[in-house]
């Protein structure tokens, strides 16, 4: 991030934003790291960065919690979930949490779900013109 100390930060991109951030938080020891759609507008590269990242501020005992709509991210890369929709659903494992009755009950019945021999894939309607439409649970 040297390379970058001189520059605006709206002249980074958004994976370098986000580093930026995350740097500010270990310059100042935070014990808590609230990220609001960190992976959002990033490409796959960055958004590996920054789960890397975050993953090595786990490591550390610090406390990382982020929003998304990601599922796959989440499956993937996170230890415990929490479901929101205006209150909590579910808090636990993905397993436990990202379940049909729990879905349905966070997306207000507004997706699909198809069983398959890999899992479940979930179809939501507002994600028909992102990168990502179909998600493994």
């Amino acid at each position: 991030m040297a390379n970058f100390a001189k520059r605006q930060i709206g002249e980074l991109s958004g994976g370098q934003q986000q580093r930026v951030f995350i740097a500010r938080a270990l310059a100042q020891e935070a014990e808590l790291v609230l990220m609001d759609e960190p992976l959002n507008g990033l490409d796959i590269n960055s958004q590996a960065d920054i789960l890397d990242i975050l993953k090595t501020l786990s490591q550390r005992e610090v406390t990382v919690m982020i929003t998304t709509h990601d599922l796959n991210a989440v499956v993937e890369n996170f230890d415990r979930v929490m479901l929101l929709n205006q209150r909590v659903l579910a808090f636990g494992s993905a397993e436990h949490v990202l379940t049909p009755i729990l879905l349905n009950q966070a997306y207000q019945g507004r997706m699909q779900l198809v069983k398959t021999k890999e899992g479940t894939i979930v179809i939501h309607p507002n994600l028909e013109n992102r990168h990502k439409r179909h998600t493994h649970v």
